[in-house]
């Protein structure tokens, strides 16, 4: 198993928020750290999740996975608050599953996105339409990136870093 090392340059590369200073000591004078080693001195999860949801040492396969779930997640917080998602939106998700899982065409995920995108605008315009505007046009702007962002974002906490550190653990020590 290799050990995938980060180094100041390589965080600076990916555009992250703080500056190279926060960085820098975040570091503390060491020339690489684990990606766990930085997830674990990350200030916020969202922060941490920044650092570990990468391709270089997360499968494509696993990602799309967990933002399934991160966007599962959001989607069952719409329902506790009560106001149930769209059915496009769990049939989206449910594709995006079998896609991640090599069971579902390029073309069945285009057509459930279009959906559930198409239930958001549908959503939004029975809502104020300033805001409703704003909120549309930000979910349907890039679907698969935002969305799981965005889900991640309102869903980070320990469990999901918890989730994403155990699909690392084989590739990241």
């Amino acid at each position: 198993m290799s050990v995938y090392m980060l180094t100041v340059e390589k965080l600076l590369s990916w555009s992250p928020r703080y500056a190279r200073e926060r960085i820098e000591k975040l570091f503390a004078g060491r020339e690489a750290l684990t990606p766990r080693e930085v997830a674990e001195s990350a200030d916020t999860p969202d922060d941490a999740l920044w650092v570990l949801l990468r391709e270089e040492y997360l499968p494509e396969r696993e990602l799309r996975l967990l933002a399934a779930d991160f966007a599962e997640i959001a989607l069952l917080a719409e329902r506790a608050a009560g106001r149930e998602p769209h059915p496009d939106s769990w049939a989206c998700l449910e594709v995006a599953r079998r896609y991640a899982r090599g069971e579902a065409t390029g073309a069945e995920r285009s057509a459930a996105w279009s959906a559930a995108r198409s239930a958001a605008w549908s959503a939004a315009g029975s809502a104020a339409r300033s805001a409703a505007r704003s909120a549309a046009w930000s979910a349907a702007e890039s679907a698969a990136e935002s969305a799981a962002w965005s889900a991640a974002e309102s869903a980070a906490g320990s469990a999901q870093l918890a989730k994403v550190l155990a699909a690392i653990a084989e590739e990241v020590q």
